[in-house]
């Protein structure tokens, strides 16, 4: 299904449930899934994908995506993904990411990541971070980080040791 609006193409995938790739210029995927999905601004709303590539905003609602590469900003709600590349603010809400790596603010509320990487960062109430790689990390009352910016890079550095010694071996 296509529509025109304001000169805009808008592509909303309804009719099949399950598609290999979905491309245009606002793409909004509902119950269903998609291999890979390409556009501007990108919505997933009760659907998943298997990489996400848009070139401004990316919008999910109770979905998931396997790989997110946002131009712009990412918000995730009640969903997750596993890794996120992003370069403007992300916020998670009651969601989660394996691996999110964001050159704008990021703000994670009852969610979570594994490692994160931002140039500034709030977690906030039941919000749990395990590696976080950032320069400013406000940790509300209620959020935790496991390994904030300084263990982390020491974890980092002992890891990337080991590697260089093993490899001399």
């Amino acid at each position: 299904m296509s529509d025109e609006t304001n000169g805009d193409r808008v592509q909303t995938e309804e009719k099949h449930p399950v598609r290999g790739t979905v491309r245009g210029d606002t793409v909004t995927v509902e119950r269903g899934a998609a291999g890979v999905v390409q556009a501007e601004h990108v919505e997933l709303r009760s659907a998943g994908a298997g990489v996400v590539f848009a070139s401004k905003d990316v919008t999910i609602e109770r979905g998931g995506a396997r790989d997110i590469i946002a131009g712009g900003a990412l918000r995730l709600s009640q969903g997750g993904a596993g890794i996120i590349f992003g370069a403007g603010d992300t916020s998670i809400s009651q969601g989660g990411a394996g691996t999110l790596i964001s050159l704008g603010r990021t703000n994670i509320e009852q969610g979570g990541a594994a490692v994160l990487a931002t140039s500034s960062a709030t977690v906030g109430r039941g919000g749990v971070v395990l590696f976080a790689f950032t320069p400013r990390l406000v940790v509300a009352e209620g959020g935790r980080v496991l390994a904030g910016p300084a263990v982390a890079l020491a974890a980092a550095a002992l890891v990337l040791g080991g590697a260089i010694f093993l490899r001399r071996r």
